[in-house]
């Protein structure tokens, strides 16, 4: 993870050097492309959910696949709390 956010910071800067700036989820986009991409960068594996999966659809199954995949692991592992009855 450390290096991975010092490659984050150094794309931001060579970026910001350019004159350009975007989010975070662009800037990471940026890294892996052929023009920033630098051998030593982090191997990275996206995560795509298929229509539907986990309530999904749409774009959301790109860009929150993974969010909710670990959401629904957590789930299973840990017991949730049942709905609060008023007597």
């Amino acid at each position: 993870m450390l290096n991975f956010t010092r490659d984050y910071k150094l794309a931001v800067k060579e970026l910001l050097d350019q004159g350009l700036s975007n989010s975070d989820q662009e800037v990471i986009n940026a890294m892996y492309t052929g023009k920033m991409r630098k051998p030593h960068y982090i191997k990275v594996k996206p995560y795509l959910c298929h229509q539907g999966q986990l309530g999904l659809y749409g774009a959301d199954s790109r860009y929150f696949c993974l969010g909710y995949v670990c959401k629904n692991a957590w789930e299973k592992r840990v017991p949730q709390p049942g709905p609060v009855h008023k007597s």
